[in-house]
């Protein structure tokens, strides 16, 4: 059966010459192998109303982790914790979601990209989640990448549980989050202190976000593989039809 193309958002860098890349952890690209898909990586475009073009043969897409998501795009102004933003950037990833929710292709957003797909949807985040008031856990970790740190507690009847079941751990890299779920965002999975860690959105047969890295956790076993998994037989499912 032919593999499904899965078209994997780059992300952008400026090089020690500050000469524009488009850029990409290796991570995403093995881990939609392993999960049996075939990687298209689609840098960033100065006209992005030439993405459907540019995404045409892609059955599915993945928006990876990276940078803090600009405030102005849920109407908040910049709080002193806010990192490093990119509006074109944003509005590129933005406009991806948008285009596979409108034509029911699915899609997995990690990290930055659970951000993304919110802001997308109408949500908001926190800017930075060392300042929220009420405690938090330690979401930017100080471990390895591929060391899981803190527990996730999964939603009943969920996709999320039926891909990773209702409780596990998981790694943990970013300092913004979800704070006010967007239009039809539902949020299945969270973190012990309520921050959300999966969201789903209603309506879609696959449209999955996640806070932490599974590529990353995927250098040392396979517990986050039904995730990439889930993704390709999905596409391969919209494929076929």
């Amino acid at each position: 059966m032919k593999k499904p193309l899965i078209a994997i958002l780059g992300d952008f860098a400026l090089d020690a010459r500050g000469r524009e890349r488009c850029d990409l952890s290796q991570r995403y690209v093995q881990a939609v192998e392993k999960g049996g898909g075939v990687p298209l990586v689609l840098p960033l475009l100065s006209n992005l109303e030439d993405l459907p073009v540019q995404a045409e043969s892609a059955a599915g897409f993945l928006l990876p982790g990276g940078d803090d998501v600009h405030p102005a795009l849920y109407g908040e102004e910049p709080s002193l914790g806010l990192g490093a933003v990119h509006p074109h950037l944003d509005h590129f990833h933005m406009k991806a979601a948008h285009l596979a929710l409108a034509t029911g292709r699915p899609l997995l957003a990690i990290c930055r990209g659970i951000q993304v797909l919110n802001v997308a949807l109408g949500g908001t985040l926190w800017q930075d989640l060392p300042s929220r008031p009420e405690p938090t856990l330690q979401h930017s970790q100080k471990s390895f990448r591929f060391v899981a740190t803190h527990g996730v507690t999964t939603l009943e009847g969920s996709l999320i549980r039926r891909l990773l079941g209702a409780t596990f751990l998981v790694n943990s890299f970013h300092h913004q989050a979800i704070r006010v779920p967007g239009k039809d965002v539902l949020v299945t999975a969270s973190a012990p202190d309520g921050i959300p860690e999966c969201v789903e959105v209603r309506g879609h047969p696959f449209a999955l976000g996640v806070q932490w890295h599974p590529e990353e956790m995927l250098t040392v076993g396979d517990d986050m593989l039904p995730l990439f998994t889930g993704l390709v037989e999905a596409a391969r499912h919209f494929a076929k039809n």
